[in-house]
C-alpha cells in the first residue's frame, strides 16, 4: 500500500516538475493542499483527516495517567492527469 502511494507522488511529482519547465506550478491551499499546473491540465491535492483522543485517569494510589492517542487517520490524495477527465483518488486509512 505504502509503495502504490509513494509511487504516486513520485509520478505526480515527475509531472508537475515537467509541467514546471513549460507552464509553470502553482501552489496554495484550497480547502486542502494542492499543487496545480499553469494550464490546469494537473492537479494534485492533498487532505489528512484524524480522530485524536486524550485520556486523563486519575488514581489516588498511583500516578496520575495522560495518554494522547491516534485513534485512525486518513490520507486522501485526489488527482487529475493530463486533463480535468481523467481523475483518481487514492484514500488508505491507518489504523491502531
Amino acid at each position: 500500500m505504502a509503495v502504490a502511494v509513494f509511487g504516486v507522488l513520485l509520478l505526480t511529482l515527475a509531472s508537475a516538475t515537467a509541467a514546471s519547465e513549460e507552464h509553470g506550478v502553482n501552489a496554495g491551499y484550497d480547502h486542502g493542499f494542492y499543487i496545480r499546473s499553469a494550464d490546469g491540465d494537473n492537479l494534485l491535492k492533498i487532505w489528512f483527516f484524524a480522530q485524536i483522543y486524550y485520556e486523563y485517569d486519575l488514581n489516588e494510589r498511583a500516578r496520575d495517567n495522560n495518554t494522547f492517542g491516534l485513534r485512525r487517520a486518513r490520507l486522501l490524495l485526489f488527482r487529475h492527469a493530463f486533463s480535468p477527465k481523467w481523475k483518481y483518488m487514492i484514500m488508505p486509512e491507518m489504523t491502531s
